[in-house]
């Protein structure tokens, strides 16, 4: 405390002392032209990151334009915070070898997406790695994207990948032409399981191990599905 005083009665800025002082600045800098340009209705293309001021390899960054202007909301809505980069979500769900409902979230280009039918989103039980199924597609015909599944930590959610605009891991990859999906395990927002209802005990009785044993094999098993609908 005594030392903030002191920068400040010198008429020094104490926070220059943050490490990430600088970033921050330019993050702000940013986010009121974004502000501004959208409350004017002409958002233009996406504000570059200082990311990408750094790193020019961004491919394509000129095609997303943010579809969700307008100040930050606090929501879990992962679609929410991939549109203001000009991305969006798709959630499937996936249901695990003992019956339980999970969500899975392909993150996509809208310009380059046909969204898939209903039937593709239900719940449902893949065959684990075997007897994938292969069918027509109302994607675009093209080269397979080289998929990706990003899976959270415990007491977590896959939507704290996505809280960092054009930084979160998932848009940028997705930007760079790879097939993200975000997959989240059997505690999720709400538990929910095909038999058992919500104040069930038995939808509490498990622990990391399924989630190990279960839910991971179980989003693999229909990220891999997804990929023989594109072949």
């Amino acid at each position: 405390m005594i030392t903030y005083t002191w920068y400040l009665l010198y008429f020094t800025n104490p926070e220059k002392r943050r490490p990430h002082y600088e970033k921050e600045k330019v993050r702000k800098e940013i986010g009121i032209e974004s502000d501004s340009a959208w409350k004017k209705k002409s958002p233009g293309r996406t504000p570059r990151t200082q990311l990408d001021r750094d790193d020019e390899r961004n491919v394509g960054s000129e095609e997303f334009t943010s579809t969700e202007g307008g100040p930050d909301r606090l929501l879990c809505d992962s679609g929410f915070d991939a549109r203001r980069v000009g991305l969006d979500v798709e959630e499937f769900r996936v249901q695990t070898e003992d019956d339980f409902i999970i969500d899975l979230w392909q993150v996509y280009n809208p310009h380059a997406f046909t969204p898939p039918k209903k039937d593709a989103l239900a719940a449902r039980r893949q065959d684990i790695f075997t007897n994938r199924t292969t069918a027509s597609s109302s994607r675009p015909s093209g080269k397979p994207k080289f998929p990706i599944l990003v899976i959270h930590g415990q007491l977590q959610s896959a939507g704290v990948y996505c809280t960092n605009d054009d930084d979160s891991l998932p848009f940028y990859l997705c930007k760079q032409g790879y097939d993200v999906w975000l997959g989240n395990n059997r505690r999720g927002l709400k538990p929910e399981h095909i038999s058992f209802s919500y104040p069930d005990p038995r939808i509490w009785s498990w622990n990391i191990c399924q989630m190990g044993v279960m839910d991971s094999p179980a989003l693999t098993s229909r990220v891999l599905w997804r990929q023989d609908l594109k072949s």
